[in-house]
């Protein structure tokens, strides 16, 4: 496979050694590999000017590890070229790992005890930052398959579904919680937000919400101007309480632990099957809804697709269940508000219909040919992100009266019970 960016030349030249480089799917942001050191000590046999790569000598810090994961920043969406994105994305990714892997006792913002408090749950840590290649190296969490893969599998068991949607479910109640915006911590929370500020990151959140919004007019959706201005005000206002992962979706969380040869059926243990999460370039201060309505919205257009059998069914319900649930029951979180409920339906409702559309993703959905708006498969489901939008829209929410028409719903309904509908004050 060839890449913008010569990766094994650049590990070459920084430890000496010769490094076997192989192409990792998923994230959208960056170039991604997996490098593993395969011989110490070669004579490159390539036309190299050492020169061009002259700088840190990496050799040292990358000895004791056999693979590691590099992610090459260009000034653009690498899965969509026509998104100009800074690679200070890097930076924003970077601050992350080092904040979620310091020792609790070492800095004061409340993210040091996430992975002590949620031992099923693993995040890379940094290895390096190069600023001047835009190279981001961090710890290899292994070939393990994503979230995607193991709920359409047929070894997958609703059990094991129901205790990985609990783990995650426990994770981000306690990353929302562990430092969220509050009169007693608003100095550090101005702090945090200086930290992560990334103005690019939120103009790429305002093209993707515009091509949700394409989406839409090619789905034949008829106030697809109106809603696509809705989601684009609330996302430019939304009130940024809590620290988020930012971009939690099938390809950033990776199940480890499940053996190729053995059925989650037969599996004792499943405290040994923990969850990867990767890809944190757009972490930071944002909404409570924010990370929820993500990952459900994926969750909800696998339910929808064509693909789906009363089996995958099963084992895409205990998930959800268990995620959403386990969720609500744990976040401290202000998330039995209208507000909430209205920000909730608002993001889960574009993310859907951005989703739905883009290419690189659509094979989760259906098999039909063609691109964007492509069949009436995809066409169905931005209709339905439509409606949460339009539902948001509304003077007033009726849960019950939206589950009729979106069974989805319900587990909203069922985590977010006696939400006053005059509490659901209208976004601009």
């Amino acid at each position: 496979m060839t890449w913008t960016f010569d990766f094994v030349t650049y590990l070459h030249l920084k430890t000496g050694d010769h490094w076997e480089v192989v192409a990792l799917l998923g994230g959208a942001a960056n170039h991604t590999v997996r490098a593993k050191r395969v011989a110490a000590s070669l004579i490159y046999d390539g036309d190299v000017d050492r020169a061009n790569l002259s700088g840190d000598d990496y050799s040292d810090v990358l000895a004791a590890r056999v693979s590691v994961v590099l992610k090459q920043a260009p000034a653009y969406l690498a899965k969509s070229p026509q998104i100009p994105f800074s690679p200070y994305r890097q930076t924003i990714e970077a601050a992350a790992l080092r904040l979620l892997h310091q020792s609790p006792g070492g800095q004061q913002l409340g993210l040091g005890q996430i992975l002590s408090q949620n031992a099923l749950i693993a995040i890379p840590k940094l290895v390096l930052h190069d600023n001047a290649y835009n190279v981001l190296i961090q710890s290899d969490l292994g070939p393990h398959s994503n979230l995607y893969e193991v709920l359409v599998s047929s070894d997958t068991s609703p059990r094991l579904a129901s205790h990985l949607g609990k783990t995650i479910g426990l994770f981000l109640a306690n990353l929302h919680d562990a430092f969220s915006k509050t009169s007693d911590t608003d100095k550090q929370f101005s702090d945090l937000v200086a930290a992560f500020a990334n103005e690019d990151a939120e103009r790429v959140m305002l093209s993707v919400i515009g091509q949700a919004t394409s989406f839409m007019r090619d789905a034949e959706v008829p106030d697809y101007e109106a809603l696509g201005k809705l989601a684009a005000s609330h996302w430019s206002s939304r009130d940024k309480r809590v620290f988020s992962q930012g971009d939690l979706w099938f390809g950033t969380l990776l199940v480890r632990g499940i053996a190729h040869d053995q059925s989650p059926d037969t599996v004792e243990h499943l405290p040994d099957v923990t969850i990867g999460i990767c890809d944190w370039e757009f972490a930071g201060p944002n909404h409570p809804a924010a990370d929820i309505a993500q990952l459900g919205a994926y969750l909800h257009m696998l339910s929808l697709s064509p693909l789906n059998s009363a089996r995958r069914n099963d084992i895409l319900m205990a998930f959800s269940a268990a995620l959403y649930e386990t969720y609500f029951a744990t976040a401290s979180a202000p998330y039995k508000t209208g507000e909430y409920l209205r920000s909730l339906l608002i993001m889960h409702g574009w993310e859907m219909a951005n989703a739905a559309g883009w290419d690189s993703r659509q094979h989760m959905w259906c098999h039909c040919v063609g691109n964007g708006v492509r069949c009436s498969h995809i066409k169905a489901m931005v209709q339905e992100g439509a409606l949460f939008l339009r539902s948001a829209a509304s003077e007033t929410i009726s849960l019950e009266g939206l589950e009729l028409s979106i069974p989805w719903v319900c587990f909203f309904r069922l985590s977010i019970p006696h939400v006053r509908l005059d509490d659901m004050a209208t976004v601009a």
